[in-house]
This record gives C-alpha cells, sequence and structure tokens, in this order.
C-alpha cells in the first residue's frame, strides 16, 4: 500500500507545462485516479485478510479444546465396551457429543437426557467436568469423578443449591473474572450422601440413564441397570434394615456400587476392565442380609453426620417414599420375566483351556471375526454355539446371546476336546501370521 501511495506523489510532481497535452494530462489523471483507487481496495483486502487469520486462530483453538485425546478416547471405549474383550470401534454418539461441546452445554444436553429418561437428577459441578472431560475415577476413599452420590435427585443441602451451576461454568470457559469462592465451587468434589433408601434408589436411577448414553449394550450400563432393579424390588428390606439396624445403609450401598465401578474405571485406563469387577452378587446379598461390613470413609462419614443434625434440628429425618419413578414402565410379573445381568463365572475351568483376556481378544477374536477365512468353525455343542469367551476366558454374563452354553466343561468331555482343538488350531494361525514385535501366547 505504501509503494502506491509513493508512486502517486512521484506522478503528481511531474511537470506538465510545455511538456503534455491537454490530452495527455486527462491520460495522466485518469491513471492517478486508478492508481488512489488500487490503493484504497489494497487497505480493505488487507483489513479482510487480517480479520481472516484472526478467524483462523480461533478456529484453531476452538479445535484444540473440542478434540479428545487419544488416551481419553481409549478409556471411553474401554469403559463401554459391549463384549467384554474388545474396546469399542468408535466412540459412543451421545458421549462424544458432551465432550465435544462447552461445559456449559454439557450440563444443559445432560439434564436433557435425564428428563428425557424421567429419571430428573440435579449433576453436581464435579460430575458434569468428569464427564465432559472424561476423568470418571477418583481416589480410594475420596468420592468425586463420576460417583454415584455426585448426581441427586436435588441440590438441597449440597452446598451448591445457591449457586447458578451453568453460569459458573460459562464463565469459568470464558476465563472471567471469579471469586474466590466461586472458584472453590469449581474446582471441588461436592457429593451428597442419600439419607434414604429411596434417595438412594433415585441416584442409582439416575446414575443408569448417564451409563446409558454409552450404549444398552455396554456390560456397564446393563450392570447398573440390574443393580437398580434390583434395588427397587427389595426396597422395603433395604428400608426395614436401615430403620432398625444401620442407619448409614443408604449411603453404604451407594459408596460400595460405586467403589466397584470405580475399580472398573481405573482398570479402563489401560485396558478393557474385567467383568468381575461388576459381579455384584455377594454385596446384594450382604445388605439383604444385614452381613455387610462396609465402612465409610471420614470424608463421607462426616457429611451424614453433619446432615443428620441438621435434619435432627428440623425434626425430620426424610423419610421413606415409595412413589420413585420406576423407568421400567410395565408389571411386576414382567418385570421378573427379564433377564437379569449376572457375572457367571467357568467354575472348575479345564486349565488347558485357560487363555488370558488379551489372548482372548487377539487370537480368539481374530479367528471369530474372520471365520470365513478358515478351514475350520467354532466349536458347537449339540447345535448350539459355544460361547468362547466363557469357555476360554473363563467369565461372562447372563445376558450372553450364548448365554445357554455358561456350562462346566469337564476335562476330557466331548466339549473339552472340541474346544481344546479350537483353541489349538487359532493359536496356530495367530503365530503362523504373527509379525516382530507381536506378543506370544502358549
Amino acid at each position: 500500500m505504501r509503494s502506491l501511495q509513493d508512486k502517486i506523489e512521484e506522478l503528481t510532481s511531474i511537470p506538465t507545462k510545455n511538456v503534455t497535452s491537454n490530452t495527455d494530462n486527462g491520460a495522466l489523471n485518469t491513471l492517478m485516479a486508478t492508481l488512489i483507487d488500487q490503493a484504497s481496495n489494497s487497505g480493505k483486502i488487507q483489513e479482510r485478510f487480517v480479520i481472516a487469520q484472526e478467524s483462523l486462530v480461533k478456529m484453531k483453538e476452538q479445535s484444540k479444546k473440542d478434540k479428545i485425546s487419544t488416551p481419553i478416547e481409549n478409556f471411553v471405549k474401554n469403559v463401554f465396551t459391549d463384549d467384554g474383550s474388545t474396546q469399542l470401534e468408535e466412540l459412543p454418539p451421545q458421549i462424544k457429543e458432551i465432550m465435544s461441546q462447552s461445559q456449559e452445554t454439557a450440563a444443559l444436553t445432560l439434564d436433557l437426557c435425564l428428563h428425557k429418561q424421567r429419571t430428573p437428577a440435579k449433576p453436581m459441578i464435579g460430575f458434569i467436568k468428569a464427564l465432559h472431560k472424561g476423568h470418571y475415577s477418583y481416589e480410594t476413599g475420596q468420592p468425586g469423578g463420576l460417583n454415584i452420590m455426585s448426581i441427586p435427585h436435588t441440590l438441597n443441602g449440597s452446598g451448591q443449591e445457591n449457586c447458578n451451576i451453568n453460569q459458573l461454568l460459562a464463565a469459568e470457559s470464558n476465563k472471567d473474572d471469579l471469586s474466590s469462592n466461586e472458584k472453590k465451587i469449581l474446582n471441588s468434589s461436592t457429593i451428597s450422601p442419600p439419607r434414604t433408601i429411596n434417595y438412594a434408589i433415585k441416584m442409582l436411577s439416575a446414575y443408569t440413564s448417564v451409563l446409558k448414553l454409552g450404549g444398552e449394550d455396554s456390560f456397564i450400563f446393563q450392570s447398573a441397570d440390574d443393580i437398580t432393579e434390583w434395588a427397587k424390588e427389595n426396597e422395603q428390606i433395604l428400608s426395614d434394615n436401615t430403620t432398625h439396624f444401620d442407619k448409614s445403609l443408604p449411603t453404604k450401598l451407594i459408596y460400595g456400587i460405586g467403589d466397584a465401578y470405580n475399580s472398573y474405571y481405573k482398570m479402563a485406563k489401560y485396558a478393557v476392565p474385567n467383568q468381575a469387577w461388576l459381579n455384584l452378587e455377594g454385596f446384594k446379598m450382604k445388605l439383604l442380609t444385614k452381613q455387610h461390613s462396609i465402612l465409610l470413609p471420614e470424608s463421607v462419614q462426616s457429611l451424614i453426620d453433619n446432615k443428620r443434625k441438621r435434619e435432627d434440628k428440623k425434626g425430620g429425618g426424610g423419610g421413606n417414599n415409595n412413589n420413585h419413578n420406576n423407568n421400567n414402565s410395565g408389571t411386576g410379573d414382567d418385570n421378573n420375566q427379564q433377564k437379569k445381568f449376572k457375572v457367571e463365572n467357568h467354575t472348575d475351568q479345564p486349565p488347558q483351556l485357560k487363555c488370558s483376556q488379551e489372548m482372548h481378544k487377539k487370537v480368539i477374536n481374530e479367528i471369530v471375526y474372520n471365520i470365513d477365512n478358515y478351514d475350520f468353525t467354532c466349536p458347537k455343542n449339540d447345535g448350539t454355539e459355544e460361547c468362547l469367551r466363557y469357555a476360554l476366558v473363563g467369565v461372562c454374563n447372563s445376558k450372553c446371546k450364548r448365554a445357554a452354553s455358561h456350562t462346566s466343561i469337564p476335562p476330557n468331555s466331548a466339549r473339552f476336546h472340541n474346544m481344546l482343538k479350537f483353541r489349538t488350531k487359532a493359536l496356530a494361525e495367530y503365530n503362523k501370521n504373527k509379525k516382530d514385535g507381536d506378543q506370544n501366547f502358549v
């Protein structure tokens, strides 16, 4: 732009007397006008270029914010596995949507999902941020992250009931000036221990709705759905045990389940977790028979004691309201006929058949998914396909499509020899195609 202006000044300084005619002066004036117009347009183009550059920088910054890191992506895929041995190929769409949004938008999306599932709740800031960032687990004894006690039915008494959570999350995202108290709330891992079994059931229902966002076929959702239905069916017994034997039973119920899921999440950081972490059958029986030995962390116990003191002063203990929302409509008989989620272990499994989770994933599944490329087929028993996970890894669940084959395989039986033959051939194919650096299996 500066060079054009210099050129104009140079041309205007040229003497025209006795040198050019009126016609030449007209041409010179036209040239000068053209150059001036070009200089003006050049300035506009430069301005538009600067605006475009600024927009590009903002887009890149937003893209960095929206991008989900590979470790977090693998973690989420491991959490919501639907076969117990391999991670999902893609992130669950609804989980990805929440993680790709701004924090305040993610909070609104989560609230909408909970209402659509008829399990309204008030997720706390720590819960929203954990789901948004993919940080589900917490340090043992310090409940936080994606914890069941962080998604209460109401914020009353939680310390966050008097703040606008969405507004705070938006202010944090926009890097607005925040007070020390607001910063404390944003960085807290506040929980709200339930005082009644009914309140605990509402928490479980809401938590199950959140896990449903990862897919109805995921093992962790099926486990949560099963424990929620179990709690509803046994609400009266659990309430009686609370009244007569253990006032802290509702919190111990939620804490125990949450601790099992926390262990599952911790394993998911490194590999697809073993289904055994979701086996809560013994835990449920101990709660019903008053044989549990759950010790609450001091941080949780102090919250219960403080809440109990406040309620005693008001003269109320909350009570048990049996009119909780039932997420599965229908009669009780229909619910009883539904197949329950239960981890099933292969008792007395012949050691010759045993294979690790990693071997099942890289050796057995490779054959199963590409069986048409081989000259042998998956083993069957009386025409029914065998569950290879149950037979070889030694654990599966009751909702498996081949659950009918979840029976012990006697050594030296026909089933045993068929399964061993398949395992041997699958391993031979793996070793034949193995590359340098691939893991060795036996």
